[in-house]
């Protein structure tokens, strides 16, 4: 599965949480830019927000348990 997210401390880039191999060795969801390279939880600062709808529950809890601050939005606007 690759589920675009929003890296709010670099929103002008593209993302996604993967869990792809060889991207993932391991299986569990990684942050991976267009590049291909994987960004660990300790390189990462502020949320990265999943939008509702392009996530499953399960991928959203292997990717929070992964050390991954991700943060659900909803696309509802007030």
């Amino acid at each position: 599965m690759r589920v675009p997210v929003l890296l709010m401390s670099i929103p002008d880039e593209s993302f996604w949480l993967t869990d792809e191999r060889p991207l993932s060795r391991s299986g569990q969801p990684v942050l991976v830019d267009a590049s291909g390279y994987v960004y660990h939880p300790a390189e990462i600062s502020g949320p990265i927000l999943v939008k509702v709808g392009r996530c499953n529950q399960l991928f959203y809890d292997a990717a929070y348990e992964a050390g991954y601050q991700v943060v659900w939005m909803s696309e509802e606007v007030d």
